[in-house]
C-alpha cells in the first residue's frame, strides 16, 4: 500500500540520516562537509511529517547532531529547537500524538544541554526559557514523562543559568513542586529528584563567587528581575531541597 511504501521509505531515509548525522556530530569540519552536500536536510521533512515513528527517530537524530557546536547552530538556524520545544510545552493528555514523541523530545533536549556546550545553554534556557516550559511536567501521573523531566532538568543545572532558573522556581514555590518528588513513592523518581539536587548543590559550588548566575552565561539567560535575584534565595531554595533529601522517605534510596 502507499502507506506502506511510505514507511519503508522513510525508514531508509533515516537509516541514511543516521549515518550522516554521526559523522556530522564528530566535530564542526565533518559537519561542514555533511551540511555542504544538504545531507541533513531530509531529516527535516521528516521531523515535520505526519509519522509519530519517524519523527521519534528524526528526534535521536537531532539529539546525535548537538554533539557539535555547529550542529546547535543548524539546529536553532532551522527552528527545531523552537518545534522541540514547543513538544513540551503541549499539556499532557491534550494531544496523543504529542505525548508519545515528548519523552523522546524530552530527552534529545537533555542531550543537547550535556553536550552541545554554551550555545545550546543560552538558546534553550535562556531566550527558549526551557526550565519553565519542563516545569509542568513534573506534575505528571506518567512516570516516563516526569523521569524525562527530572533527566533533562539535572542536565540543566549543570550550567549557571539553568541552577538558577530551577532554584527560581522552587523559591516561587517554597521547595514545592522538587521538593516533594524528593519524597515520592516512586523510586525512579526519587532518584531523579535526588540527582537534580545534587546537581545544583555542585553547580552552586562551583559558582558561588558569580555576581548571579544568569550573568555568567549571558544577558539573555534570565529575565531582568531574574537576573537581579539575591543570591540568598538561590541559597534559600537550596537548603529547602537538600533537607528535603534528609528525610526518612528519600534515605532509602542511598
Amino acid at each position: 500500500s502507499g502507506g506502506s511504501g511510505g514507511r519503508s521509505g522513510s525508514v531508509l531515509a533515516l537509516r541514511a540520516l543516521a549515518v550522516f548525522s554521526e559523522l556530522a556530530g564528530a566535530g564542526d569540519e565533518q559537519f561542514a562537509v555533511v551540511v555542504g552536500h544538504n545531507l541533513l536536510d531530509a531529516g527535516l521533512e521528516l521531523w515535520r511529517g505526519a509519522d509519530p515513528l519517524v519523527q521519534l527517530n528524526a528526534v535521536e537524530l537531532f539529539g546525535a547532531l548537538g554533539r557539535a557546536p555547529a550542529g546547535v547552530v543548524w539546529l536553532e538556524e532551522h527552528e527545531v529547537l523552537v518545534e522541540l520545544v514547543g513538544v513540551v510545552r503541549v499539556p499532557i493528555g491534550e494531544d496523543v500524538m504529542m505525548d508519545l514523541l515528548r519523552p523522546a523530545v524530552v530527552g534529545c533536549l537533555a542531550t543537547l544541554l550535556e553536550g552541545g556546550g554554551a550555545r545550546a545553554a543560552d538558546v534553550l534556557l535562556g531566550r527558549l526559557r526551557l526550565v519553565g516550559e519542563l516545569w509542568h511536567l513534573l506534575a505528571a501521573r506518567e512516570v516516563e514523562q516526569l523521569c524525562a523531566a527530572l533527566a533533562a532538568l539535572c542536565a540543566a543545572a549543570a550550567s549557571p543559568a539553568g541552577m538558577s532558573a530551577i532554584l527560581g522556581a522552587v523559591a516561587a514555590e517554597s521547595g514545592g513542586t522538587l521538593a516533594a518528588l524528593l519524597r515520592a513513592h516512586d523510586e525512579k523518581t526519587r532518584v531523579g529528584a535526588l540527582s537534580v539536587t545534587a546537581q545544583l548543590v555542585a553547580t552552586h559550588a562551583a559558582h558561588a563567587g558569580a555576581p548571579t548566575s544568569a550573568r555568567v552565561v549571558g544577558s539573555s539567560m534570565a529575565t531582568d528581575e531574574e537576573a537581579t535575584a539575591p543570591t540568598g534565595a538561590h541559597e534559600a531554595a537550596l537548603r529547602v531541597l537538600v533537607e528535603a533529601c534528609g528525610s526518612a522517605a528519600t534515605s532509602a534510596v542511598d
